[in-house]
């Protein structure tokens, strides 16, 4: 068997492949692949394949490549996203040569929430950030969220506030497009941290203006005419009312906790019963406390609303995180809270089910 780049002329083989091991999704569109597993440029895909001795595929693995600084270093950052391995392979270590090609391919690779089969070689292959995995804030706009949860776990969550929010003398605005005066913002942010994406004006229209089958908006908040943050949000349906869910959130750091408070008040407005953030890094937390967002904890009772809600289901989430690659080792100033600020839409962790590609009347 030997690993090779993925063509063009490997799609067609893909496609009942991924639908056969992964299952059928957004996997199976083409449109989806070429959005999220090209080179922006075009000029190839990032992601690999494994053939056997015929020439047949019997696994691939598709990378998300974006740009992404560590310190003062520009690089590239490789996520690692859908794997699929032909069952008989599973056993044999054929997963595991994809990984350690990666590992060794790129400066940074990055995985989030892994499963039982690549968490043990992320693990050995990257680093964790000691005492520090994704976390979920959350802010509870209307009761109609407590209906989420199991009868049993409802108890406690309830007793968790309704939190509508304030603009505190701010301007805000749910838009379609990313503000003109965007990467200003941007460029003051990313100074306040170690290692992050690049989530320029150009990043954030490529990941979420013109992602496939999921709508993203935007949020700006304003004071006196200039722009002091920009959030991302998704409204997923839900069989009790809209989720808010909160893919991003770039600010300014004297308006920060004043900002998320007027982000619970558009969300809230915009119908979300709760809205919720994943961050890794400890970039918002004093913010998000005091504009009322909770860690969602067994101790808070938030754990009892589920994170999957396309369809409802209350499997515990992974929130693991692991980086490496050969910068990664060579500079290990990352591996601390409060240098790194990566959140659940950097990687695959908001794509789309077979929930929200599914044909609508």
């Amino acid at each position: 068997m030997r690993i090779r780049k993925f063509t063009d002329a490997d799609f067609p083989a893909f496609v009942p492949f991924s639908e056969t091991y992964l299952g059928p999704s957004h996997l199976t569109d083409e449109g989806f692949n070429k959005h999220w597993f090209r080179k922006i440029d075009g000029s190839g895909w990032n992601a690999l394949v494994l053939e056997d001795a015929n020439g047949d595929l019997v696994g691939a693995c598709m990378l998300i490549v974006v740009s992404a600084k560590i310190g003062d270093k520009q690089t590239e950052l490789a996520w690692i996203s859908s794997t699929a391995i032909k069952d008989a392979l599973i056993d044999s270590g054929a997963g595991a040569k994809f990984y350690v090609n990666i590992y060794r391919r790129f400066p940074l690779v990055g995985a989030m929430s892994g499963n039982e089969y690549s968490v043990p070689i992320n693990a050995f292959m990257g680093n964790e950030i000691p005492n520090t995995s994704m976390r979920r804030f959350m802010s509870i706009h209307n009761e109609d969220a407590f209906g989420l949860c199991r009868p049993d776990t409802r108890a406690t969550v309830t007793l968790h506030p309704i939190q509508k929010g304030s603009r505190t003398g701010l301007q805000t605005g749910l838009v379609d497009t990313i503000p003109e005066d965007y990467d200003a913002l941007w460029s003051a942010f990313r100074e306040t941290v170690y290692c992050c994406i690049e989530k320029d004006r150009a990043f954030l229209r490529w990941r979420y203006q013109t992602a496939p089958f999921i709508k993203y908006r935007f949020i700006e908040m304003r004071r006196d005419r200039r722009l002091v943050a920009l959030a991302v949000l998704r409204l997923q349906e839900t069989p009790m009312g809209n989720a808010g869910r909160i893919l991003d959130f770039i600010s300014d750091d004297h308006d920060e906790a004043a900002c998320w408070s007027a982000l619970a008040a558009e969300a809230s407005e915009a119908g979300a019963i709760f809205s919720d953030f994943h961050i890794i890094g400890s970039r918002h937390d004093a913010a998000l406390g005091q504009a009322g967002y909770s860690e969602a904890k067994k101790e808070s009772g938030l754990n009892a609303i589920p994170n999957l809600l396309s369809p409802v289901d209350h499997r515990e989430w992974t929130n693991t995180f692991h980086m490496g690659g050969k910068l990664a080792k060579a500079d290990t100033a990352w591996r601390a809270a409060d240098k790194v600020y990566f959140t659940k839409g950097d990687s695959d962790r908001d794509w789309p089910t077979a929930y929200d590609v599914r044909p609508r009347d």
